[in-house]
């Protein structure tokens, strides 16, 4: 299966995603499959790097470049302008080089049985994906920034868990009826971070100075482990909408073309 993020396109970072089914075995009751895939990006914003990982870099009070000595102000995502805090979003911090070449790979395996119930299916999902959005990090990032004739030094956290990107994920989901399905999805991801709807909103359409049509807002509380509840309806074979608990909220499923 091959898809595009059409909104990326048309901002100019021409992508596809390809997906590849290699294991597959189907009965009259079950259904067990395992994909992998990869994404490549032409040219991927760099804030939408900074944004969506900002609280792995760290914010230093002072030039000092002493780690003994230098006094840590916070990460990126904390940089609000509240309670002493500096104002710094993520073209503050982003080096001007533009746009770069950017790629994820997962896989992922799930199972599909009939529901006992008689209503539909049940069934189940688990994967893991990573990318290169680490790769020449230090090249994304200005070394530092003056905010209000004050010097802040910015530097990428080197806690272990943030060595590479990476989300680990599984999920259920349960048909209620014909037409409505209840989700329920965990995961470990070191890029995820809670947001309110409002800051959710303002970070899809890029008013936050991040990536259009994308979740990568600098702001928001880090969570590394973390779970989602939803309901998914089908108001026919191919459009579906989605309400969740988290980030994104809502979901759009159009499927208009296969081949």
């Amino acid at each position: 299966m091959m898809r595009s993020v059409f909104g990326s396109n048309f901002t100019g970072d021409l992508n596809l995603h390809a997906k590849m089914r290699f294991y597959h075995k189907k009965t009259a009751s079950k259904e067990v499959a395992a994909s992998w895939g990869a994404a490549i990006h032409r040219r991927y914003p760099a804030t939408a790097i900074t944004g969506k990982y900002s609280q792995a870099i760290d914010v230093f009070d002072g030039l000092d470049t002493d780690s003994t000595s230098a006094k840590r102000v916070g990460s990126l995502n904390e940089m609000n302008g509240e309670e002493g805090l500096p104002e710094l979003d993520v073209e503050d911090v982003t080096k001007k080089s533009g746009r770069h070449l950017y790629g994820h790979a997962f896989v992922v395996f799930s199972s599909r049985s009939t529901n006992p119930s008689g209503r539909g299916k049940v069934g189940w999902s688990a994967g893991v994906k990573v990318s290169n959005a680490f790769m020449s990090r230090d090249n994304l990032i200005n070394s530092s920034v003056n905010v209000g004739n004050k010097n802040y030094r910015l530097e990428w956290n080197k806690n272990a868990k943030y060595k590479i990107p990476y989300r680990i994920w599984a999920g259920i989901e349960y048909d209620l009826r014909k037409d409505l399905k209840f989700l329920a999805i965990a995961w470990i991801d070191n890029g995820y971070k809670t947001m309110s709807v409002r800051n959710t909103a303002r970070d899809y359409f890029g008013s936050d100075d991040t990536a259009i049509f994308s979740i990568d807002s600098p702001r928001g509380n880090p969570s590394l482990i973390d779970f989602d509840f939803g309901m998914q309806y089908a108001v026919s074979e191919t459009f579906r909408l989605g309400i969740h608990f988290q980030q994104p909220y809502l979901d759009f499923y159009w499927e208009f073309f296969e081949f």
